[in-house]
């Protein structure tokens, strides 16, 4: 149906534009034609006055003129007050056409009106006057012819030109019609297999026309939306189903310490079981914290109270307050002050998740640097652990992720902590990645020194 109306509207579009140029173009083609034929009868006039001129210069007027040809052209000459002096016989008998006041101010001016002539059953005629002087004596030569013919002619023009107009216009209605509705055909496809498709199987694709054009790059930008949701629809689903997942342990461990303490009130297990449901609870806040820095990151707000402050700074702060395994200790010999623009919390937040990861893999050092680098800031945490393999150094950046190595031995979070991180330094601008290293795990974080200051939802 709407494919229907924009066919509708584009060819009435169309006829209209057409219509309205053809009736202006007929109308000057009218008036064009109208003004050449008058000027011919006005031309024939002149030579028929000229005529009368020549005989009065040879004194050879009778009193009766004579006109070859259509009985309707009829002749008059006057004298200077308007007396007849010679007629056509088509005209005995009328009273003079044309008084010569007529000419006051016009003196040998051509005259020329349109008139009804009662003599010719009222036909319009077209009247040609002017004064001529034969031997300082004053005439008026009046001229007529009939419009019929012309004013046929400019009938017979007009009914053409509204027929033309009117074929015309419907073909370019037709025409249009018929040319919108090949060219819609393929997005009204589109249009019927997208509203074909559901939420629980976007894998279809549109069919794309070959034609380079609009309507192709229209399917392709169709599919290329189409390619992004069902990732973003996989990673959604996955992301909630790894979340139910890890939301559960958690909880559980809550419950079981809960119906424990019911079922044997007698067992006075009060400090442990506190500190069972305090590890389960912070367990549970963390991953819940965690998951709202990434949904807050998916809906592609912007950070709050980005400032300039020294990363240098905040990362010995936290280095300090840190509590570290027994076994490592972290360098900080080349961590210089680095005056930074972004959210001191969310920077804080990259770096301690960084530390965590770091502190616990490693087997006996940590090494952290900063430094400014042109216009960017460079942050490394490494440590001496087993590393992570060269196929998973990209994955361990997603979300839930854990690896089937050494390097998962021991307990660990959510997998969240890298994937927060690298959320966080795309929103300022900057790239994480894992460099390749024979031992150990080496992180590079690069962060713009001065971005715009935004202001949004804080995280």
């Amino acid at each position: 149906m709407k494919s229907f109306r924009v066919r509708t509207r584009a060819a009435l579009g169309a006829t209209s534009i057409v219509l309205l140029s053809t009736a202006i173009a007929s109308g000057w083609l009218v008036v064009s034609e109208q003004s050449m034929l008058i000027r011919g009868l006005d031309a024939s006039g002149q030579l028929r006055i000229n005529d009368i001129q020549a005989a009065l210069t040879d004194h050879v007027l009778p009193p009766e003129i004579t006109v070859i040809g259509d009985d309707s052209v009829f002749v008059q000459l006057l004298g200077s007050k308007g007396q007849i002096i010679s007629t056509t016989k088509n005209i005995a008998g009328e009273a003079a056409l044309i008084t010569p006041p007529v000419f006051k101010g016009h003196k040998d001016a051509l005259v020329t009106e349109n008139r009804v002539i009662n003599a010719f059953d009222n036909v319009h005629f077209r009247i040609i006057a002017q004064q001529i002087v034969v031997r300082g004596q004053k005439y008026v030569v009046v001229a007529g012819y009939s419009l019929e013919k012309t004013n046929s002619s400019i009938l017979y023009l007009i009914k053409l030109l509204i027929a033309l107009n009117i074929l015309v216009t419907m073909l370019v209605y037709l025409v249009t019609w018929v040319v919108t509705g090949r060219a819609l055909r393929p997005v009204e496809r589109m249009r019927t297999e997208v509203d074909q498709l559901s939420a629980k199987d976007l894998s279809r694709r549109v069919s794309v026309p070959r034609s380079d054009d609009e309507i192709g790059r229209l399917g392709r930008t169709l599919n290329s939306m189409l390619d992004r949701l069902e990732v973003s629809d996989q990673k959604q689903r996955r992301f909630v189903s790894d979340a139910s997942h890890e939301l559960r342990n958690p909880l559980a461990g809550m419950r079981t310490q809960l119906e424990v303490e019911l079922l044997y009130p007698e067992v006075n297990r009060g400090e442990e079981s506190r500190k069972a449901l305090l590890r389960s609870t912070l367990r549970l806040q963390e991953l819940t914290e965690d998951l709202l820095v990434l949904a807050v990151s998916d809906s592609g707000a912007p950070t709050m109270n980005w400032k300039q402050f020294d990363l240098g700074e905040i990362i010995l702060r936290e280095i300090e307050e840190f509590p570290l395994s027994p076994v490592a200790i972290i360098d900080t010999r080349n961590v210089e002050k680095v005056l930074i623009c972004g959210s001191e919390s969310q920077l804080r937040r990259v770096f301690v998740n960084l530390l965590e990861n770091a502190n616990r893999f490693a087997e006996s050092q940590i090494e952290v640097s900063l430094r400014a680098d042109g216009d960017s800031a460079i942050l490394e945490v490494a440590d001496d652990g087993p590393g992570v393999p060269f196929a998973d150094r990209e994955r361990i950046f997603e979300r839930f992720s854990r690896l089937d190595n050494s390097r998962s031995r021991h307990e660990g979070g959510a997998g969240l902590g890298l994937a927060i991180a690298k959320e966080i330094v795309l929103m300022h601008g900057g790239d994480i990645r894992l460099l390749d290293e024979a031992h150990g795990a080496h992180f590079l974080i690069r962060i713009p020194l001065n971005q715009e200051v935004v202001s949004s939802t804080s995280l």
